[in-house]
Order: C-alpha cells, then structure tokens, then sequence
C-alpha cells in the first residue's frame, strides 16, 4: 500500500499522487471537463494553510467545430512553505458536480501531495 494512501486514512484513495519539495512546490491537475453539460470542478477540501490553490482554467478542446465537445480544467497550486516544513501527506479533494444537484451524485478526485 502506498505511504499517501495509508497516510491518508483508510476512507481517502487518492486518484493521484503528488511530489512536491523545496525546489519543485508547484503543480497542476488536468482533468476532462464538459461545461455544456451543466457539470464543472468544484473544490471542496483544502487546507489553505499548507496548499494555495493559484487558479483554475478551461481548456477548450482543439476541435471547436464540434459543438459541446469535452475540454478540460486545469487546476494550479502551490505548497506552502508551512506545507513544505516537515514531511507530510496533504490532500486536496475535487468534486465534478453540476451546483444544482446533491453533492453526494458527484464524482469525487482525491489528490495526495506528498511533500519531501
């Protein structure tokens, strides 16, 4: 089993593992996105203290011709240097939802950032 995920606890499976350090404490996530649906990226925990989320922005896809074809977000953060100051296991949790239906129907991605 790996370290983030039994650091994280036995209800968190992380989708996604991060290394950040010192030298490296920026990264981003990609995932498929499809606003014309209804449904968008929603982040729902987070600890601001430790991870600064830099920004979010939608990648349209190449082929624009095609009407309500899928895209992406992009999400953009940063380690803090609290989060950079021991080794840690810290977790970020997004949820692709559309805002007007139960949060529980979400599709949930757990990110793992593992600092060194």
């Amino acid at each position: 089993q790996h370290a983030a995920t039994r650091a994280s606890g036995p209800r968190m499976k992380a989708d996604k593992v991060v290394a950040v350090s010192k030298a490296n404490p920026s990264f981003t996530v990609t995932l498929p996105s499809n606003a014309t649906t209804g449904f968008s990226w929603f982040m729902t925990r987070c600890n601001h203290k430790l991870i600064t989320p830099e920004g979010a922005s939608y990648i349209a896809p190449k082929n624009t011709k095609m009407v309500g074809a899928p895209g992406h977000m992009q999400w953009r953060f940063k380690v803090t240097p609290l989060g950079l100051s021991v080794p840690r296991v810290m977790k970020i949790v997004l949820v692709y939802a559309r805002p007007w239906q139960p949060m529980a129907t979400a599709r949930h991605y757990r990110i793992a950032v593992v600092s060194q």
